[in-house]
């Protein structure tokens, strides 16, 4: 039998910080130490449990959301120019804006899905290897809510997903055997 409490409790505590980075002012860090947490945490447990695809998934996931977010960023930062355009010709400015507006959703949100498309996998083979179902429960409820998020929702069922995977690694059994 291998220790996991180390591990689990390093994504334990990334997945409760990616929950805290809501709050006002300190939310941009607490995301970010939360996401390096995690990762931290899930690449010790791929090792002790002898599953390098439990990390490769949970990567993936990580690499794709950090690129879209990126490139949503991008196409935001873009529309900004049109707010200059509405200067010259409001109507046109005003049509670009929108457009801008438009692609930068359509980027995060296809980017959303596919990142947590990866997550869930991740967590659905830890919660196999470990016989820890609320791991999986977790990484269904972060992917279909990424779908929701078209209409918005899908965000607060985003937020209620890392609150399960946030009991799910704090629930997890500190004994696991090596597959």
């Amino acid at each position: 039998m291998e220790d996991l409490s180390g591990p689990k409790t390093l994504a334990g505590i990334g997945s409760l910080f990616i929950v805290l980075s809501v709050l006002p002012y300190v939310g941009f860090l607490l995301g970010i130490t939360g996401w390096v947490l995690l990762a931290i945490g899930i690449y010790k447990l791929s090792k002790i449990l002898q599953r390098e695809d439990i990390f490769g998934a949970f990567i993936k996931g990580l690499v794709i959301n950090l690129l879209g977010t990126i490139g949503a960023m991008v196409f935001f930062m873009t529309s900004m120019g049109s707010l200059a355009m509405m200067r010259m010709d409001p109507h046109e400015g005003m049509n670009m804006l929108g457009m801008s507006f438009g692609v930068a959703f359509v980027v995060f949100y296809l980017i959303l899905v596919a990142s947590f498309y990866f997550i869930r996998k991740s967590f659905s083979i830890l919660a196999e290897v470990t016989n820890h179902s609320t791991l999986k429960t977790a990484g269904s409820i972060l992917f279909f809510s990424s779908l929701l998020a078209i209409v918005l929702i899908g965000f607060l069922g985003i937020f209620i997903g890392w609150i399960v995977a946030t009991v799910g690694f704090f629930t997890l059994s500190s004994g696991a055997k090596n597959s």
